[in-house]
Parts: structure tokens; C-alpha cells; sequence
């Protein structure tokens, strides 16, 4: 039986690693070799217990089991085939559904599936600060909306009308998946970042921080930090070009500070922790 993974972190530490900068320094200069992401150490500022922590980037980010659900009758597991004609099972689907027997589906494999779609981008971005083509601009779209998906402040939403239904979270994943193999719906999903202004912006520090959520809305525009020292700001214009390389001012700078604590609901890291200061966090 394959091993169920514990932690599912809703931002990869593939992404939440480089707010270490020896780690973003080698990843810039390809020199990471075998270094793993997940045992980076990150300061971390935890928001209930308004503390900075030093953590390995595999204990930040993640909620335990979140995307685990018990398959509870043999019509959802039948489902589940059908929809995830991949699924790896242990036994006969055509066998009775035993009552003594707990059945589990784990829909985190899917999310690793399509964060490797477009981890390569994401990186590519993090490496250079910029974005050439519209094949890049679309698998960053496809890392958008997987964020919005999985991120617990969206995802506590969709499950309460889940359960407001008074169903198995099976038929969240379920629909999840069948949105995600959906041509037509993924297009226009994508479309709504595609189809817009995109700025690069470039800090002269390494400043930004990550957010456990890390979407940043103003009256026009979605804004995410991308490193510690890239910001994407998507202008909601119906323009489809991209302006790279843009030096970010002061009040885009305090802007950012002021929403991304708002924002956090557990966790959010900086890359030293002089740059905390700026977060205006009472009582450290």
C-alpha cells in the first residue's frame, strides 16, 4: 500500500525555499545540485503566537491530510475510477464494498501532477525576473489558479458547501478534477490572468515576503510575490502584454506590507529578519 503523505503543503516548498537566500543564490547560479527544498530553513513569523521562528521549509505551508478523504460507498469509488482512470487501488473494484474496511482517496498526488506542469515556469521566472512568451505567461496562470484551489482560506469554502450538501469530500475532488480535465472550463479560468497586464517588478533588496496566502488585491490589480525580491502584478485591463523589469516605488513597496499580514492567517516568511520590521508586527 503506498505511503499516504501527512503534510500537503498548499505552497510547494519547491517555491517557499527561496526565501532562503543561499538557496535562491545557487538556484540562480545552478549550483543547488541535490540540495532539497524541503529541508531549507526559513524565518518564519507565526501569526497566532506572533513569534519568528527558524523552520525547515517542509514545516511551513502545509495542513495535515487536507486533501484526504474517506471513499465511504462503492458508487463514489466506481466515480473515482471513471474520473481518475489512474487511480492506483489495492484491490478488485468489482468486489463488494466491505463495511469492515476503511477505503481513502488522496487527491495530494493529483496536486504534485499539476504543480510539475508547471514547476519548470515558476523556477524560470524565480531564475531570470522575467517572462518572455505567452507559453510562459500560461503555465503561470496554471500556478494562479492551482494556488487558489488548494490555499486553505478557498478551500474552507469549498468544503463547507460540501458539507453543506451533506456529502463525501470525495465529490469536491471529484469535481476538482473533472474542472482540471475540462478543456473549455481550464481555458477561460486561465484566460481571466492571461488576458491581462502583467507586470515584473523588481526590488533593490531582498524584502517581499510569503504570505500563506499569498494573493494581494488593490481596486485593479492581483499582486504575488514571487521571491523575495520579484513582485507579479496583474493589471485587470483586458491587455494582454508584459512589462519586465519594472523597479517598484515606495508606496507599492508600503502597499504590500501593509495587506500581506491582513492577509496571513497562520504563517508568513521573509527572507531576513530585519525585513519583519516593516511588517509593522506588534509585540516582537
Amino acid at each position: 500500500m503506498k505511503n499516504i503523505s501527512k503534510k500537503n503543503h498548499y505552497i510547494p516548498c519547491f517555491w517557499s525555499a527561496n526565501w532562503n537566500l543561499d538557496y535562491l543564490m545557487k538556484l540562480r547560479n545552478n549550483t543547488i545540485n541535490h540540495q532539497s527544498p524541503r529541508k531549507v530553513l526559513l524565518h518564519t513569523f507565526g501569526v497566532a503566537a506572533k513569534k519568528i521562528y527558524q523552520k525547515k521549509a517542509e514545516n511551513v505551508f502545509y495542513i495535515e491530510y487536507a486533501n484526504l478523504s474517506e471513499v465511504e460507498s462503492k458508487e463514489d469509488l466506481i466515480e473515482l475510477n471513471k474520473v481518475f482512470n489512474n487511480v492506483e487501488l489495492d484491490f478488485d473494484i468489482e468486489d463488494g464494498f466491505n463495511e469492515n474496511f476503511s477505503y481513502f482517496f488522496n487527491y495530494e498526488d493529483k496536486f504534485t501532477v499539476y504543480e510539475n506542469e508547471f514547476k519548470k515556469y515558476l523556477l524560470n521566472l524565480i531564475k531570470y525576473k522575467k517572462i518572455n512568451n505567452l507559453e510562459e505567461k500560461t503555465y503561470i496562470s496554471l500556478f494562479l489558479y492551482i494556488q487558489i484551489l488548494r490555499n486553505p482560506y478557498y478551500f474552507s469554502k469549498f468544503t463547507s458547501m460540501i458539507n453543506a450538501k451533506k456529502v463525501s469530500k470525495i465529490h469536491l475532488f471529484l469535481e476538482m478534477e473533472k474542472a482540471l480535465k475540462d478543456k473549455d472550463f481550464l481555458f477561460n479560468s486561465l484566460f481571466y490572468f492571461i488576458n491581462n497586464e502583467w507586470n515584473i517588478y523588481i526590488t533593490k533588496d531582498y524584502s517581499l515576503p510569503l504570505s500563506d496566502f499569498p494573493f494581494i488585491e488593490s481596486d485593479s490589480s492581483i499582486l504575488i510575490c514571487i521571491a523575495p525580491d520579484i513582485l507579479l502584478e496583474i493589471e485587470m485591463n483586458g491587455r494582454e502584454r508584459i512589462n519586465n523589469y519594472m523597479i517598484m516605488n515606495e508606496s507599492k513597496h508600503k502597499f504590500i506590507y501593509d495587506q500581506i499580514l491582513k492577509n496571513s492567517h497562520f504563517n508568513l516568511v521573509c527572507s531576513e529578519i530585519k525585513f519583519f520590521k516593516f511588517l509593522n508586527i506588534s509585540n516582537l
